[in-house]
This record gives C-alpha cells, structure tokens and sequence, in this order.
C-alpha cells in the first residue's frame, strides 16, 4: 500500500485518514494512511465504509482516471525534489543571478565605452527615463522637439527604471538596470522547471537559456523596453503553474505597460489559462477568467493603437503599421487573414530569412515546445514581425527574439513534464543537450547570433586606441546645457548634460555638431556625414576640432541655457 508521502505528491499536502481531495486536486483512488512516523489507527468498520464511499466517488466522477502522466494538480509533480527550498538551492538561484547580471553589465557596459552603444535605442530611452526621474513627460529630443515617447510606443512601465536616476544620473544605468531586470527573471524560470525535472538539470537548464543567442541579443541591442517583459512573461507562466490567478493577473496587466503590442500576448496567456484550467479541473469560473483576459487583451491592445498613442504622437497617428500586403488598417489585416489564409502563411514563411529565423527559435528545444498550447502567445509577435516589411525583424539578430525564446522555453519544459517518469530523464537529458548545441549552430550563424563573443574584440579597441581618445577629448570639450547635434554612436555620450538629437532631427537650436566621417550614416539612415557636414559649414559652422575623422563644428557663440539645453529639456 503507497505511502502518506504519494499522497503528498499527487496533492500537494498529507490527507488524513478517511478524506478525499476533488476539484483541482482530484485523484483517482485515495489510499487511507498516517503521516511518517504515526502507528496506524485500526478501525476496519471505519475503514470499510469510507473504502465503500470512495468507490461510489469514484463511479460518479470517472473523468477522475487520469494517467500518472497527466497532471491535475496546480503544479506538476517534481523528479527530483518536493518543492521545499534548500540553502543549496537558494544559493545557487543567487549565484545564478548574480553572474549573469555580472556577465551582461559588462558585455553591455564594454561595448558603450567602446562606442558601440547608440542614441537609438539607448539615448532615446534615457532621456525618456531621465525625464521621469524628474517627474516630467518622457520627452526624447533625438526623436524631435517636445516628442512625448508614449506617442511612439506605449511603455508607461518605463518609468520603474527613473529611481536608478536617483542614484546615478547616467545612461549605463539603463545598462545595469536591463541586466539585473533580466536576470531576475531567472529563478521563475527554474520554479517552472524544476516542477519537471531534477533540480541539477533545472539549473543547467536555466543557465543555457540566459546565455542562448536571443538573450544574447537583448543584451547586445544596448537597451529595450522587451526586458521587461522577461520577469513577467516568467510570472504569468509561474503562476499558471500553480493556478494562482492574482499574480497572472498582476503580471498580465504589468505587460500591457511594456509595449502595446503585448496586448496580443496578453490575450493568449488568457486563452492558455482557460484551458489548461478547463482541461484538468473543469472548472466553469476559473477557466472563464482566462476569456476574460483573451478579451481584455484585445480590447487594450486596440485601445492603445488606436486611441491612445495616435493622441500622443506629434502626427496623430500610429506610426508602426508596417504591413503593406495586409492593408492599411486591423480590420483590413483580419480580412486578409480570413479570406487568405493559405497566402497570409505564405507571406510568414516565404523567406529563407524568416523560415531560418523561426527553426533557430524552435530547434534548440528539439521541437517540444510544440507539444503544448503554452508557446501560442509568442505566436502574434512572430506573425507580426515576419508579416511586416521590415526586413530587420525577420532576422535573428538583437532584441527582437527574446520573449518568444523564453516562452517557447517555458513550453519545452512543460511537455517534459507529460512525459512519463521512466522517460523523463532520457527526455531532460535530449532537451539540454539540444539546447546546448544550438550554441555551436549560433556560432557558425555568425557574430549576430553570438554576440558575445565580440567582447575580447572590444575590450582591445578600448585600450590604446586613438578613436577612443580622440572623441573622448571633444566630448570634454563639449559644454553643459548646450544644444548638441552628434552622431548616433556619440549621441548616449552626452545625453546626461546636455540636450541632444541626431543630424537631420528638428530641433530649437544647434551650438556644437559632432560628426563621425567613417560612418554610412549619422544614426537610423537619416543622412550621410559628408552631406551633413556640408550642410553645416554652408550655415557657418565652424570646425574647432578635426581628429582621427571625428569633427566638432561650433557657433560663433555658444552660450548654456539649462532650460532650453539641459539634459531635461524637451
């Protein structure tokens, strides 16, 4: 006869004598048991009853035979542990964190002293932030004079970075703080593994995910508004696992803050919280709160498109719509979507680009993560960014593939934990051993899918180079409070005193220019050098400094106005 100790596992608590679980937590057949260490209490006329009892529950409730695979309680049961957390354990989630904050800071740190950072995206988000550190609207001159960012995107979560202002008033703050937000999301992600798999693999596992190419990538695109949504995604994923609605609700209206277009997101997360609910409880209240979100999802997402950014940006309207095949409008979109089905997949996959983007997302987990509904709410994102006529989000480079590699890796474990125990290490151990090649698979892709391994690289051209010094000296000699047009790769040097914008941006004035002559462009294709230069000097700008094809031109008079140039001015 089992043990108290199965019951504890199939229940998550020691059922007394004589009792049953039902609901979420509903099992097939109840053995009658003392907890460790109790002597047996005989009383076999009891026992015969309540056995008599149970067999009646069990004839009235038959979608209770469920498989030993088949998981009906809130959290899957654990391989190796049951659940309780070690000072081991503990340890090691800290240590875990602790690195890879370490590890992306200085990757992200190195490549900015390197002028490798730029003033999109970095230099846009930290005069957004830095302004609400003031308790301003987030404007962003290099995006144009007086530009509310929240016309842009709606990221109003941003502003839980402004009290690292407080502390330090620099854009590699922004840098720091991405890598500890990211980084924390870290322990979930093992909460959710170790569910289903011993602690050791869990481990491992989340480790191969902090350091796999789209992590990588995050990290290497300077800063984004996507890291936030890493812990949350985490969060939501947690908290379904042990069917706790507040914190999925917490998380899900927190993701809504990031970026609109995780409204859709938002909306699958619900529809994946109905039935996974439905599927194991039946439970008609529960599972409906997951369509309730589906619908508050899609409500918010066209609210914020439509409405609320269109009333914020300086044209009046939403200026991400990038899909040219699909039509000018949503509705036009869903129609094509509907009526074209076969075309609209077509379009997501019609590219050698896209279709080697989507198989190095899915191939590190060895195409598990399809076996469960929970990687559908990446789904949105990916079809958005392979409908899109942008080719720079086809491609498995920088940012943009992040939140679907986590919850495809969320997916992954979650099938891992269907499979029966005989299986499962064997299951575990192909699973991190995938993961682990695709490592080799990013190598040979290139240095955009691991560009990490640029670090050596730039730690050397910091040391005794020329450029660097050159354009450190014209940064010192740049006043504070003074309106400063730079390129785009100098732009983040100088955001924290003074008011700063690209070449070709519009802006109140200009009294210093920085151009850098080996650039294609100065910053997000908007003109070359050389015609910028031209265009300054034919104004009457004056070179003042010309060094290691870095130029600065300066106004007959320059004179600081902390209001009008200040880092804090619009």
């Amino acid at each position: 006869m089992p043990s108290c100790d199965v019951s504890y596992a199939l229940t998550g608590k020691i059922l007394p004598r004589g009792s049953w679980a039902h609901g979420p937590t509903r099992i097939a057949h109840l053995h009658f048991c003392q907890p460790p260490g109790v002597q047996p209490h005989h009383n076999h006329a009891r026992h015969s009853r309540d056995e008599s009892h149970m067999v009646m529950l069990h004839r009235r409730h038959p979608a209770s035979q469920t498989q030993p695979d088949q998981q009906t309680s809130a959290v899957p049961i654990s391989m190796g542990s049951t659940g309780a957390s070690t000072t081991a354990t503990r340890i090691a989630d800290v240590s875990i964190v602790i690195v890879v904050t370490l590890c992306y800071s200085t990757y992200a740190l190195t490549r900015h002293a390197a002028f490798k950072s730029a003033g999109y995206d970095l230099g846009i988000f930290d005069q957004a932030v830095r302004n609400y550190a003031h308790f301003h609207l987030p404007y962003s001159p290099l995006k144009g004079v007086s530009f509310n960012l929240l016309g842009d995107h709606f990221h109003p979560l941003l502003m839980v970075f402004a009290p690292l202002y407080w502390i330090w008033d620099d854009p590699r703050m922004l840098l720091v703080g991405q890598a500890i937000v990211v980084a924390l999301s870290l322990p979930l992600l093992t909460r959710i593994a170790e569910r289903r798999m011993h602690p050791i693999a869990a481990r491992i596992f989340t480790v191969l995910i902090a350091f796999s190419w789209p992590m990588q990538g995050l990290i290497d695109f300077n800063f984004h508004e996507i890291c936030m949504a890493i812990p949350l995604v985490c969060l939501a994923y947690d908290a379904l696992d042990r069917r706790s609605f507040t914190p999925f609700i917490v998380a899900c209206v927190l993701l809504l803050g990031v970026r609109e277009d995780l409204g859709t997101v938002v909306a699958l997360l619900g529809l994946v919280w109905a039935w996974e609910v439905w599927r194991t409880t039946h439970d008609h209240r529960q599972a409906l709160r997951g369509v309730y979100m589906f619908l508050g999802g899609i409500v918010a997402f066209v609210v914020i498109t439509r409405l609320v950014i269109p009333s914020l940006a300086p044209d009046g309207t939403f200026a991400y719509w990038d899909y040219p095949d699909f039509g000018s409008s949503l509705s036009d979109m869903l129609a094509m979507i509907v009526q074209h089905p076969l075309k609209s997949l077509g379009i997501a996959f019609g590219n050698s680009y896209k279709r080697q983007t989507l198989l190095l997302l899915v191939e590190p987990f060895f195409f598990l993560c399809l076996g469960s509904v929970r990687w559908l709410p990446c789904l949105p994102i990916l079809l958005s960014r392979m409908w899109s006529n942008r080719p720079l989000l086809w491609m498995a480079m920088f940012h943009y593939n992040a939140i679907e590699f986590v919850i495809l890796a969320i997916a992954a474990v979650t099938v891992v934990g269907r499979v029966s125990k005989n299986w499962r290490k064997a299951v575990v151990a192909v699973l991190l051993v995938s993961i682990t090649y695709s490592y080799r698979i990013a190598h040979l892709e290139g240095e955009w899918t691991e560009p990490f391994r640029q670090l050596p690289q730039d730690v050397r051209t910091i040391k005794n180079n020329p450029r660097i010094d050159a354009i450190n000296e014209m940064l010192a000699a740049v006043p504070k409070n003074t309106c400063v047009t730079a390129d785009d790769r100098v732009a983040p040097h100088l955001t924290s005193t003074n008011r700063v914008t690209v070449p070709g941006a519009p802006t109140p004035r200009t009294d210093l220019v920085i151009l850098d002559m080996t650039q294609a462009d100065t910053g997000n294709g908007l003109s070359k050098p050389s015609d910028a230069l031209k265009d300054y000097e034919d104004q009457g700008y004056q070179r003042i400094a010309d060094k290691e094809n870095y130029i600065l031109l300066s106004t007959s008079n320059v004179v600081p106005d902390k209001r009008l140039c200040g880092p804090t001015a619009p």
